[in-house]
């Protein structure tokens, strides 16, 4: 799975502070490394793998292929295939390939409702805040924009900003994506909500991380 690091990190949280300083619209980044459940993954990998090996053992393996050897015979197939049913569970596009499209998308827009919420973009002053979710396993975005946001701006104004994250999870470049995604998001919102003498960062600028569904 896509790895972020510190650097990553710092570089989404400057462009934010930078994109802020033309308005007074507040862009909230977060990150997970999965929304879907996947512990079905191991358990129907193994079902699959056994059946494979119980189908064809005969005609790779005749009956008297391991003289005797218990071990070999009933013990060391199912732990092999136990192991290498594991090493792929852990793999974003086994993870994928197992998880419906439509459930994968559904789930993490429900996530993303939801951060909108606990991240308190509801609540400030102006109806101005802008959320940015990306979730790495699946290489899905989701923009959410507030009431006087979405009351200028269109929601297929966001489909410009859904590609440049998109294409920074699919290239492995995290910052890349998301740099130019937040210096969009920064001109749009500037375009209609200039900065104020008064304004004041209501929410952090600090991408957002969560491990996986919670």
């Amino acid at each position: 799975m896509m790895k972020h690091s510190p650097d990553d990190l710092k570089l989404i949280e400057d462009a934010v502070r930078k994109a802020e300083l033309k308005t007074c619209g507040e862009i909230v980044p977060i990150i997970y490394n999965k929304c879907s459940n996947t512990s079905f993954v191991l358990p129907v990998l193994f079902l699959f793998l056994f059946l494979i090996w119980h189908t064809f053992q005969d005609w790779y393996f005749p009956v008297n292929y391991w003289e005797g050897n218990l071990f070999l015979q009933l013990v060391f197939p199912p732990l092999f295939i136990g192991l290498f049913s594991f090493f792929l569970s852990q793999r974003s596009a086994v993870q994928r390939l197992l998880v419906p499209k439509n459930r994968r998308e559904k789930v993490i827009r429900d996530r993303a409702e939801l951060e909108f919420y606990r991240c308190g973009i509801p609540l400030t002053k102006d109806k101005t805040g802008i959320l940015l979710f990306v979730s790495l396993m699946e290489r899905y975005s989701v923009v959410l924009a507030d009431k006087a946001i979405s009351e200028k701006l269109p929601p297929e104004t966001w489909n410009d900003v859904l590609k440049i994250l998109n294409s920074g999870m699919k290239s492995h470049q995290l910052a890349k994506g998301f740099v130019p995604a937040v210096e969009k998001c920064g001109e749009l919102l500037a375009a209609h909500f200039p900065i104020k003498k008064d304004d004041m960062n209501e929410l952090p600028n600090y991408p957002i991380l969560r491990l996986d569904y919670e």
